[in-house]
């Protein structure tokens, strides 16, 4: 998910669009993972920039054989009814805020930034 962030990044700047994390070096930290296996899974993690001066939450979709950039808040969590990209189940929304609040109280590393992966 680190990657897919690095090329969310990126191909923001390529493509001249907006890039939701205002920051071009971003740090995962916990995240949550719900839904079926294969299609249909969905994640919901903070992240902060690798200078420490911004952070939010990130959501993700599993779709097309990867991960997905959906909703991107900054400075402050995200709500379960902000989950809206790909049609996320309600009781899926629910779940993965209520794992993530959980997976918060636990100490857990970010991930450095990812390097973007090769696109084609």
């Amino acid at each position: 998910m680190s990657t897919v962030i690095a090329d969310y990044i990126r191909d923001a700047r390529h493509l001249d669009t907006p890039n939701a994390f205002k920051s071009t070096s971003v740090e995962l930290g916990p995240t949550a993972v719900a839904g079926q296996s294969g299609y249909g899974r969905y994640a919901l993690g903070d992240w902060r920039s690798a200078d420490g001066r911004a952070h939010g939450q990130v959501y993700f979709s599993y779709e097309c054989d990867g991960w997905n950039v959906g909703e991107v808040s900054l400075g402050r969590p995200l709500r379960a009814n902000e989950l809206i990209s790909w049609h996320t189940p309600s009781n899926v929304q629910e779940v993965l805020v209520t794992e993530l609040l959980k997976l918060e109280a636990c100490r857990i590393a970010y991930l450095s930034p990812a390097v973007p992966s090769v696109s084609c």
